[in-house]
């Protein structure tokens, strides 16, 4: 069996999705896969077609390898410019995780050159 290094699926496998998806979400913090849980139901209420618990399995094995201080980030940043009332699904809320660890980078590097030294890191 072959798994898909991107989104982790197994092929010729039969996969029972609601286990897969508490498993991910138990490999969070509790914190975290507490707010991963309120934006997915959200997203669910206010987007029909995300009502799938393949998507909801798919979308978190995309994001399992992802900091949990970006995924953090990225939820709160979600919830607070409250993109799932304007239709924007689990996919746009994947691109912001996973956008957010690279820029994350680049921001501290050009804060360093503004600033002369590297700034301190954000405990949350």
């Amino acid at each position: 069996m072959n798994k898909c290094p991107v989104c982790g699926s197994i092929q010729n496998k039969i996969v029972d999705y609601k286990k897969a998806i508490s498993n991910l979400l138990n490999e969070r913090p509790y914190h975290i896969s507490k707010l991963l849980k309120r934006v997915i139901n959200l997203v669910i209420k206010y987007i029909p077609s995300e009502r799938d618990n393949k998507k909801v399995y798919y979308f978190l094995q995309s994001i399992s390898k992802v900091n949990d201080r970006n995924v953090q980030l990225a939820l709160e940043q979600y919830l607070n410019s409250k993109y799932y009332l304007e239709q924007k699904g689990l996919s746009y809320l994947k691109a912001i995780i996973i956008n957010i660890g690279k820029d994350s980078k680049i921001k501290k590097e050009m804060e360093r050159k503004k600033y002369g030294s590297i700034p301190k890191e954000k405990i949350l």
